[in-house]
């Protein structure tokens, strides 16, 4: 089942062309073709919406990462500068 949510996450926001999917294919991916337009149009806004915190979140943790890295290096070289 959790499989089931994390894929239907990933595709429900944007399909392979990068389009946000239509309602249609919302109910497709969720298995309910019986749910009602609005509610399909809702439930794939809020994982775009929720997509976007995660991708925001991973973007600054790299970031900070790449920082973390880069400032190491940079402390690396200076330390073994200074030993010669």
């Amino acid at each position: 089942m959790r499989q089931q949510i994390i894929f239907s996450f990933s595709i429900i926001v944007h399909n392979i062309n990068g389009k946000i999917v239509s309602v249609e294919e919302t109910k497709k991916i969720l298995k309910n073709p019986e749910l009602a337009d609005e509610e399909a149009e809702k439930i794939r806004d809020e994982f775009r919406m929720l997509a976007e915190v995660i991708f925001d979140k991973w973007f600054e943790e790299r970031k900070q990462l790449n920082k973390t890295v880069s400032a190491g290096e940079i402390a690396k070289t200076t330390n073994a500068d200074t030993k010669c």
